[in-house]
């Protein structure tokens, strides 16, 4: 039942980074977190997908759609996960 576990919360890492989850789902994400690797370096790969876009020289922006493309790829391989 784990992995069914692991689906639903890793669907909202995103949500998590963004600071945007509800207190009862963050504080099952948390606890999910302190007791599941393959999650934690989940969420460390979308940390760093994100500072690198971050870290873009100004002057140079990502387009809309390229970010939304981003996210979506991020959100379909959580759901294989």
């Amino acid at each position: 039942m784990k992995d069914i576990h692991c689906k639903s919360l890793s669907r909202k890492m995103s949500d998590y980074v963004d600071g945007s989850l509800d207190l009862k789902t963050l504080a099952k994400l948390k606890s999910h977190l302190k007791e599941c690797r393959p999650c934690v370096l989940f969420l460390e790969t979308i940390e760093k997908t994100i500072g690198a876009l971050g870290s873009l020289k100004k002057g140079v922006s990502v387009p809309q759609e390229a970010k939304n493309h981003l996210r979506e790829k991020l959100k379909s391989v959580s759901r294989r996960g």
